[in-house]
């Protein structure tokens, strides 16, 4: 009972990192700008491991294609690519499993860098890492997810106990807004598009009537 006085400060505190912390469009660097550590390690991660045996458990999800370089000069550099999909909170969350467990202690392809997609430049977590409260943090991680507001890499990084890989958006800002101009101008012709391939079905189901007969109808 005597701790209840701060429980809505620091939950006040905890969503003002989380909100005034930018973490889609920040400092405007390249990918290869980053600190020379990070390069090293990004461009040959554990030299020597047999990156074919990687597994994932199921319960994140499965690989379905893998690449091993006959290249000496590559045959050490390690790209793992996660299908995304956006807003979709299983799919984050999976996301946010497999990159815990990639950076179990004993992992062999532990990241050192994790690109994303609809950010430009670093993406500093710093600010909500140091909130010292794990469980209002983890809360509201949590809702901010759930929202589509965080990715689940996002969320690992916060939550991870860890020092965590860089995070780094790889979108160029002017190509990512036409695109997603695009997707908007075609999203609001759906249902006009909707009317059309309608029509044109109800029409090639009379023709179907019309020329195909037994089997070929079924």
């Amino acid at each position: 009972m005597k701790r209840r006085w701060f429980i809505r400060p620091v939950s006040f505190i905890v969503c003002v990192a989380f909100v005034t912390t930018n973490t889609v469009w920040a400092v405007p660097k390249n990918l290869w700008d980053l600190p020379q550590g990070n390069i090293s390690r990004a461009e040959k991660i554990l030299p020597g491991q047999d990156f074919s045996s990687l597994v994932i458990p199921d319960a994140f999800g499965s690989i379905q294609e893998k690449f091993i370089s006959a290249d000496a000069v590559n045959k050490d550099k390690c790209v793992l690519l996660i299908q995304d999909s956006h807003a979709n909170i299983e799919a984050q969350t999976a996301i946010r499993s497999i990159l815990d467990f990639l950076h179990q202690p004993n992992s062999s392809a532990k990241p050192d860098v994790v690109a994303l997609e609809g950010a430009k430049g670093p993406v500093d977590v710093s600010l909500m890492r140091r909130v010292p409260d794990a469980k209002a943090k983890t809360a509201v991680a949590q809702r901010f997810l759930e929202a589509a507001y965080f990715t689940g890499a996002e969320v690992y990084a916060i939550l991870c106990k860890a020092e965590p890989p860089a995070l780094f958006g790889v979108e160029e800002k002017a190509l990512y807004y036409e695109n997603l101009n695009v997707f908007r101008k075609v999203c609001g012709q759906q249902q006009n598009a909707k009317a059309l391939f309608d029509k044109m079905r109800g029409r090639l189901d009379g023709l179907k009537e019309r020329i195909l007969a037994g089997e070929a109808l079924e």
